[in-house]
């Protein structure tokens, strides 16, 4: 009783007065009193700080979220569509809508209704890929499963890139990575001491000593000459002395390495860049559009709104980099915990 008590008080409070549904990509995640809620590009809060973890909310405007009765799922109207009753949950996968979920220490799937699509049978689950597959752990190796629940690849590997939108997959056995198919053969030979997705893009990060980039026959475009390097779709940052920079399909500099760290953009837009202790952001040829000012930085979304944080508290900043909410919150993030 006194759990459906508080989850009805809970729903009463989150939902407020209103009866519109705010889209989801227009909620962001902050924290105040040690506690997780959503607010709008007003800084208003749209639901209240109750929870104790929240992620961002998905295409479909839902998101999850942690109370002392464990992970459920929220509308953007901060009622609870599946109740909060699982150890820990991932996103939905906006490709075959399902969520991964653990329940007495065992990871399945859940559809949209908080319903087993696929029961709870492995040691560790990621979220379906655009390929309609999922990577899972069970008996101590990785495999891939169709969205049937079904193995389609028995689990053999020991490591699997958590890269799921195409036809060529990063695995890594006895030490050393190639690229499988959906099938589970060897596509490209395991002869890379490391490897990365290719993440939208027509090459992926691989490793031999140093970085470089292999197509998707695994021949080198870019040979082995970074630090380290990061692909997300449509940036490739690289790392070279120390210093970081942006280059393109080819390995060739955008921007000279010159920045302390660099945080690539979720699809698109400006990258958030730092010049010592201090970030700003930049766009893709690595010219800055907001001069390093803020002590930490998060992506921008859809909404064109990126969390920044100023000494200890954080705000809301547009992509001219105007204040659009002072800094007042103690945390914020695509996650708040």
């Amino acid at each position: 009783m006194r759990y459906a008590v508080i989850l009805a008080v809970a729903a009463g409070i989150l939902a407020g007065c209103s009866d519109s549904r705010p889209d989801g990509d227009e909620l962001h995640v902050m924290k105040s009193a040690g506690k997780c809620g959503y607010i709008d590009r007003d800084g208003k809060w749209v639901i209240q700080p109750l929870f104790d973890k929240a992620w961002v909310f998905d295409g479909k405007d839902m998101a999850p979220a942690q109370t002392e009765f464990g992970w459920g799922f929220i509308g953007t109207d901060g009622q609870w569509v599946i109740t909060p009753r699982f150890e820990a949950v991932r996103k939905f996968s906006e490709d075959a809508d399902l969520a991964a979920a653990r329940k007495d220490n065992k990871f399945g799937y859940i559809d949209r209704k908080g319903e087993w699509a696929i029961q709870p049978q492995f040691d560790l689950a990621i979220p379906f890929g655009a390929n309609g597959l999922a990577a899972v752990i069970q008996a101590g190796a990785w495999g891939l499963i169709g969205a049937d629940g079904k193995l389609v690849v028995t689990p053999q590997f020991d490591d699997v890139v958590f890269d799921l939108s195409g036809d060529l997959i990063g695995a890594g056995k006895d030490g050393v990575y190639g690229l499988i198919d959906k099938t589970g053969k060897w596509v490209v030979a395991a002869a890379f001491e490391d490897l990365r997705g290719f993440e939208g893009n027509k090459v992926a990060p691989a490793m031999t000593g140093l970085w470089g980039l292999i197509d998707a026959k695994g021949q080198w475009v870019a040979p082995p000459q970074f630090d380290d390097l990061f692909s997300v779709k449509g940036f490739i940052q690289a790392q070279l002395g120390g210093k970081w920079g942006i280059v393109d399909e080819e390995g060739k500099w955008l921007a000279e390495p010159g920045f302390d760290d660099l945080y690539a953009p979720e699809g698109g837009g400006l990258a958030g860049a730092r010049l010592g202790d201090k970030w700003g952001f930049v766009d893709g040829k690595g010219q800055w559009k907001i001069d390093p000012q803020f002590d930490q930085v998060l992506g921008f979304g859809k909404s064109g709104v990126a969390a920044v944080r100023v000494g200890k508290s954080w705000g809301l900043v547009g992509q001219d980099g105007k204040w659009l909410v002072n800094p007042q919150f103690e945390g914020a993030s695509q996650s708040c915990s």
